[in-house]
């Protein structure tokens, strides 16, 4: 007969189930391989679609009503690439198939991805019900539920004024290839009202005189090279992490044109009559290069 374990055993025992037990969780949460594949820079057409989708969205402000927005393949995938762009190297990708909206992203993760995938269908008021799954494990919806109530919570604790989210989308509606919205945005800027996470709010004052000194010294001495423009914005910045970070918003506008503002937390304002048409500049002969690099450089800052 063997001889009873002893404590010491019992102790190992249970240390190797739960090791054991959250190796084989970490394998369930995470992968090998990223769910959304590697995809090129947003081309100038989705950077226009996205554009055209954010000032269809800006309406709903001016008229204090919700507008409908509709979203096929272009306007899914633009949006996938814009935000992709914005938030490297997370990944995220959103298409329509067979009625079914899937909402796909992302996260590097040590030598691994997380990737995450939420899935609804049909008509609802507000968001609709996502089924959601983390890796290969599925959540509940009531968890999914209680996820997103308390990222609200966190957000609203921490000082942000982002409303709720079912005030900003007040129904949906998945069809079999789109995806229509009614809207109301926020007063401000959705990036201003969701800048909870510590990135510091751009300087605004800073925005308008280094965007006002690149377009002033662009009439008097034109340059068409990005490197050129962006040693101008640097140039007249501070030398400091937050002068930087205008620098590259301003010459994000001075690329895309003040419209883009709403991209970056509406900082047109303090543009004024400095605004004008933007202006073409390449990055290696490429004019779409430098507006991709322009926009990716601004986001990275700002989000």
């Amino acid at each position: 007969m063997s001889a009873p374990p002893t404590r010491g055993h019992r102790w190992h025992l249970a240390l190797a189930l739960i090791v054991g037990g959250v190796l084989a969780l970490a394998l369930l949460l995470t992968s090998s391989e990223p769910a959304v594949p590697d995809s090129r820079h947003a081309t100038a057409e989705q950077v226009a679609a996205a554009r055209a989708l954010v000032n269809q969205a800006r309406q709903s402000r001016a008229m204090g009503e919700p507008v409908e927005l509709t979203l096929a393949e272009a306007e899914l995938a633009a949006t996938s690439a814009m935000v992709t762009q914005g938030f490297a190297p997370n990944r995220f990708d959103a298409r329509v198939e067979d009625g079914v909206l899937t909402l796909t992203g992302s996260r590097p993760m040590l030598f691994r991805w997380i990737n995450i995938r939420a899935q609804a269908s049909g008509a609802s008021e507000g968001l609709p019900t996502f089924t959601v799954k983390i890796g290969a494990l599925p959540l509940p919806d009531w968890f999914s539920q209680w996820g997103l109530a308390l990222i609200q919570r966190r957000m609203a604790a921490q000082g942000g004024t982002l409303p709720p989210i079912d005030t900003i989308v007040r129904s949906m509606r998945i069809g079999p290839d789109s995806v229509t919205a009614r809207v109301l945005m926020p007063q401000g800027s959705l990036l201003a009202h969701a800048r909870t996470t510590g990135v510091p709010a751009v300087d605004e004052g800073m925005v308008g005189t280094i965007y006002c000194a690149l377009a002033q010294r662009q009439r008097g001495e034109p340059a068409p090279l990005l490197a050129q423009q962006l040693r101008r914005a640097l140039a007249a910045s501070q030398p400091s992490p937050e002068g930087h970070s205008a620098a590259l918003v301003a010459l994000a506008l001075f690329s895309l044109g003040p419209e883009a503002a709403e991209l970056f937390g509406g900082v047109d304002g303090t543009i004024g009559t400095c605004a004008a048409r933007p202006v073409t500049l390449t990055l290696q002969g490429r004019a779409d290069w430098a507006k991709h690099w322009a926009l990716s450089a601004a986001l990275e800052t700002t989000t």
